[in-house]
């Protein structure tokens, strides 16, 4: 062992200033969590045309169903909002609530150390899963409270809450419907 480190090149290390330390450290997703000085500014969520919405994906079905369940009906493809204008602007604005929360997944994958964003949506999905399990009359009646009460919840505990609006904590409903997480029609 002796003999290893005595013809070990050790000019393959260099040093660094404490200054460069620091500002090498600024670079990473863990600097703003253990040193504090706010997250960086996020960028405006990018909401996609109306007409790219597709039913692949599991909230935009949940959201339809959830509207059909409010009118009686069976309700399974986009083509049902059609004339409803109630839930036509209903459904845009739940997309854009999807769109921003995908904002700060996509902002928190690059700011904060992995893992923060899924314990944000587990605190959110804790947050609101008594109101989704309570006896609704409709399904759009259950994602309405939800998102209601989501709205209301406070999220001091995260690291993302400087950079988390209102839309997003919706938008963490709609996330966690598009995996079943929460649903809105039985």
């Amino acid at each position: 062992m002796l003999k290893y480190f005595s013809d070990f090149d050790f000019s393959i290390f260099d040093s660094l200033s404490l200054s460069e330390l620091v500002i090498g450290h600024a670079e990473t997703t863990f600097h703003t969590v253990r040193f504090g000085g706010g997250l960086g500014v996020r960028p405006e969520p990018v909401i996609p045309p109306e007409d790219t919405a597709s039913t692949d994906n599991r909230y935009v079905q949940q959201l339809i169903s959830a509207y059909g369940d409010c009118e009686g009906e069976v309700a399974k493809d986009l083509a049902w909002l059609d004339g409803k204008p109630k839930y036509k602007k209903d459904f845009n604005r739940q997309r854009e609530r999807f769109y921003h929360a995908e904002s700060l997944r996509n902002f928190s994958r690059d700011n904060v150390p992995e893992g923060t964003y899924e314990k944000l949506q587990e605190d959110i999905y804790q947050g609101v899963i008594d109101i989704c399990d309570l006896n609704h009359d409709n399904g759009f009646v259950r994602m309405s409270e939800t998102v209601s009460q989501a709205a209301r919840l406070s999220i001091d505990s995260s690291p993302l809450h400087s950079v988390t609006r209102i839309a997003d904590k919706q938008g963490i409903c709609h996330q966690l419907s598009d995996v079943d997480r929460l649903k809105w029609v039985d």
